[in-house]
């Protein structure tokens, strides 16, 4: 007698950065606020230097360490950095006035 196996269909979660179905939740996300806001002004994409002053001054606490060796400490600089990008665009209104948008990770 031949046993089947049965094969579970396992749909992994739209919060699962880079694959299809987040890429696809953030493309109908800004085609939606397109459709009700009109063409954006701005794409902007921010990255993470490892020479910027902050990470460097944490690193030269500990001799012989990359940044590469301290992911966290990056990730809390690249975080603080984005925070203050972000109060630039809503708060302070440095690129004139934010009607919508999306921050994606």
């Amino acid at each position: 007698m031949m046993l089947m196996q049965l094969k579970k269909m396992l749909i992994l979660p739209t919060s699962l950065t880079g694959r299809p179905r987040y890429m696809r939740q953030h493309f109908l996300d800004a085609m939606a606020i397109c459709n009700q806001m009109g063409c954006p002004n701005f794409f902007v994409m921010f990255t993470c230097n490892p020479n910027w002053s902050k990470i460097q001054k944490a690193l030269s606490q500990q001799p012989g360490i990359y940044a590469s060796y301290q992911p966290n400490t990056i990730t809390r600089v690249f975080r603080l950095r984005l925070k203050e990008l972000k109060r630039d665009f809503k708060e302070i209104n440095r690129f004139g006035k934010v009607i919508a948008g999306i921050i994606a990770f």
